[in-house]
C-alpha cells in the first residue's frame, strides 16, 4: 500500500509536467498553424496573379498580334537575319554592339534536366508552332531554344540591359545599357524574358550608371556571387511547379507558363533579393520557359493569330497536369544571349552544400 502510494506521486508529477508542457506548446502550435496558413494564402495569391498575367498575354496577342517594337529590338542580338533561308542564332555578348563583357550576364535557373520527357514534349510543341508560323509568314525568322537549354529563370544578378559587376555591394551598383544595335547601341531597351515589364532604375540612376565605365566583374566578385547564391539555394525548398498554359506573347516569345503552389520559387527570389540588394532591377515576375522567339517578322495576319492560339490551346490540353521538379539549380555565367550557354554551376537545393 505505502509503496504504491509512493509510486503514484512521481507518476502524477510526470503527468502534471506533461500537461503543463502541452499547455505551453499550445500557443506555439496555433502560431505555427497561422504562419503556415499565411504562407499558403500568399502562395495562392501569387499563383492567381501569375495566371492573370498569362491570360492577359494570351488575350493581348489575340487582339493585337505581335508587338512590332519588341520584335525589332531583338534584331541586334542575333546573327543570320539578312540571309534568306538561314535560321538565326544568338550572338555571344562580346559580339554585340557595343560589346558586353563575356561574364556580364549571370542568372540562376531551374533546368528541365531532371524532366527529360517534359523537355521533349516542350520541344515538340515549339517545333509545331514554328512550323505553323513559317507556313503562314514566308521569310519569318525564328530561333528555337535547344531542348537541353530549356529552363525557368529564377533570378538575374546581372541582366543584359542592367549590368551589375558586383551585385552584393554598392560598388557594383550597375550600368544600364541600351539594347545593342547596328548603329552603335542606340536601340530600344529589350525585355530579356519576353514576357512582362520589369521595374526600371530611375532616370538619375541611369545617368549615373551610364557615366560609369563598363567593366568586367573581377574573379573575386564572381566567386563571392557564386558562394552567396549557393548559400541561398542550400536553404531553399525543392520546387514543384504546375503547368498553366502555352502562350505566344506579343513579344514573339512562345512561353510555357507555370505556377508554384507551395511558393518556394517566390520565397527563393525574395531571399536572393535580400542577399543581392544591388542586383539587376530587371527580374522575372512570372515563372516561364521560353521555347522559341520570333526575331524578324511582319505583323501576323489575324487568321494566323487565331490558328496559333488554337494550336497553343491544343498543346495546353496535352500538357495539363504536368509538373516541373528538380533537385538542382544551375548558376549560369551566360556567354550567349538568352540561351544559358556558358559556364554552369550545379547547386543542390536544400542541401546546405556549396556548388559542385
Amino acid at each position: 500500500g505505502r509503496g504504491a502510494a509512493l509510486l503514484t506521486i512521481p507518476l502524477l508529477g510526470a503527468a502534471g509536467l506533461s500537461f503543463l508542457l502541452l499547455r505551453r506548446l499550445e500557443p506555439w502550435k496555433k502560431q505555427h498553424s497561422r504562419r503556415r496558413g499565411s504562407k499558403t494564402n500568399e502562395a495562392n495569391q501569387q499563383a492567381l496573379a501569375m495566371r492573370a498575367a498569362y491570360d492577359k498575354m494570351f488575350a493581348d496577342f489575340g487582339q493585337s498580334g505581335l508587338d512590332m517594337a519588341a520584335i525589332e529590338s531583338m534584331r541586334p542580338w542575333y546573327h543570320g537575319l539578312d540571309v534568306p533561308g538561314l535560321m538565326p542564332w544568338p550572338k555571344l555578348y562580346p559580339q554585340v554592339t557595343p560589346p558586353l563583357p563575356i561574364d556580364a550576364v549571370r542568372l540562376l535557373v531551374l533546368p528541365y534536366e531532371e524532366c527529360p520527357t517534359l523537355a521533349a514534349t516542350a520541344a515538340a510543341a515549339a517545333a509545331d508552332i514554328a512550323k505553323l508560323l513559317s507556313s503562314g509568314v514566308p521569310g519569318i525568322k525564328i530561333f528555337l531554344n535547344a531542348r537541353t537549354n530549356l529552363h525557368c529563370t529564377i533570378f538575374h544578378t546581372s541582366h543584359p540591359s542592367d549590368l551589375r559587376p558586383a551585385s552584393s555591394t554598392a560598388a557594383g551598383a550597375g550600368h544600364v545599357v541600351a539594347a545593342p544595335s547596328d548603329q552603335g547601341g542606340q536601340g530600344k531597351a529589350s525585355n530579356h524574358t519576353g514576357s512582362v515589364q520589369h521595374p526600371q532604375p530611375t532616370q538619375q540612376q541611369q545617368q549615373q550608371q551610364q557615366q560609369a565605365p563598363l567593366r568586367t566583374a573581377t574573379d573575386f566578385e564572381l566567386q563571392r556571387e557564386n558562394d552567396l547564391v549557393a548559400r541561398c539555394v542550400a536553404t531553399a525548398q525543392p520546387p514543384r511547379l504546375k503547368f498553366e498554359r502555352l502562350v505566344l506573347a506579343p513579344s514573339g516569345v512562345l512561353l510555357m507558363t507555370w505556377t508554384d503552389p507551395d511558393g518556394h520559387i517566390p520565397a527563393l527570389r525574395s531571399h536572393l533579393r535580400e542577399t543581392f540588394p544591388h542586383a539587376s532591377a530587371r527580374q522575372a515576375k512570372i515563372i516561364h520557359s521560353s521555347l522559341l522567339r520570333i526575331v524578324m517578322s511582319p505583323q501576323l495576319p489575324p487568321l494566323l493569330v487565331q490558328a496559333i492560339q488554337e494550336r497553343c490551346d491544343e498543346w495546353s490540353r496535352k500538357l495539363a497536369g504536368k509538373t516541373l521538379t528538380g533537385s538542382l539549380l544551375w548558376w549560369v555565367r551566360e556567354h550567349e544571349f538568352s540561351t544559358i550557354n556558358g559556364e554552369r554551376f550545379a547547386m543542390k537545393i536544400g542541401s546546405g552544400s556549396e556548388a559542385t
